[in-house]
């Protein structure tokens, strides 16, 4: 069913995944999107990238994809918000720091937290895992497809540590329980695991959603789109939910949101598919 979004009457934001969503799964373009992105800058209607990547990467594809709006990383560990954006006694209010130019909401503990946990964890589950700092720079181009310098961008993480499973399912499932005998969760990506704290993505999409409340005399809506697991979260907080196909695995299984469709496309295009029935843009 398509449902059509006023955005003269609404304030719509779009919160987007990244890899597999806006950006190809295997080459990680963003090409078959550029013509949505370009109507929805056109017509005011911030896209928020909300992804497993860190800050560095972020920047980069931000300043590729023309985006000055916030943004949500590690499978939202923090958000990261534009200067411009908030006064300096709204962001102190909110409980907000300043990093560069950017006011940061953290909602994880720091990467060493979970290297120690994850050392720990490596002695009862030998040989069944590794994660971003013990592959290095070659050992993450291998797993990911990423260049040389896109790995050392992708391994400059604050808030987490991805793990790539090696192991059984059951040795998963166990690890898995370890995790919640911590008080952790565990969600599957595209290519890796995340361990968190109890934060995800859609914490942060409810967080901005409330930012943006005060600031909009307009009714804000929020469209999620993404394709993995670690999406299910955002895409339930949403009120308008996108599942992406991709090439390599089914959709995520047990979102429950009202308002979903799901692509015919797959990444990019299928990011543009469904936001066309979303808007009425020229894109």
């Amino acid at each position: 069913m398509t449902h059509v979004i006023d955005h003269r009457q609404q304030y719509p934001i779009v919160f987007s995944d990244l890899d597999g969503t806006l950006l190809d799964h295997e080459n990680y373009s963003f090409t078959a999107a550029q013509a949505m992105l370009h109507a929805l800058r056109s017509a005011s209607i911030p896209v928020i990238p909300v992804t497993s990547k860190t800050r560095t990467e972020v920047l980069a594809l931000r300043e590729q994809m023309q985006l000055d709006t916030p943004f949500v990383v590690e499978n939202g560990a923090a958000i990261f918000i534009p200067h411009a954006l908030l006064s300096e006694t709204v962001a102190h209010e909110s409980g907000l720091t300043s990093q560069q130019e950017f006011w940061v909401k953290a909602f994880a503990p720091p990467r060493a937290q979970w290297l120690r946990w994850l050392e720990h964890v490596a002695e009862q589950l030998p040989d069944s895992f590794t994660c971003f700092s013990w592959m290095q720079t070659m050992g993450i181009v291998e797993a990911t497809g990423l260049t040389p310098e896109q790995a050392t961008a992708a391994n400059t993480r604050d808030f987490s540590e991805p793990v790539l499973w090696q192991g059984s399912e059951a040795g998963k499932a166990r690890f898995a329980r370890l995790a919640e005998h911590q008080g952790y969760s565990v969600i599957e990506g595209g290519r890796f695991l995340h361990v968190t704290s109890g934060y995800d993505k859609g914490q942060a999409l409810r967080w901005l959603v409330r930012l943006y409340d005060t600031l909009q005399s307009k009714p804000v809506v929020s469209v999620a789109l993404g394709d993995s697991g670690n999406d299910i979260d955002m895409l339930e907080a949403a009120d308008f939910a996108c599942a992406i196909r991709s090439p390599v695995k089914d959709f995520p299984a047990g979102i429950e949101a009202t308002h979903i469709q799901y692509s015919e496309a797959h990444g990019p295009a299928g990011w543009q598919e469904c936001l066309n029935k979303l808007f009425t843009l020229n894109a």
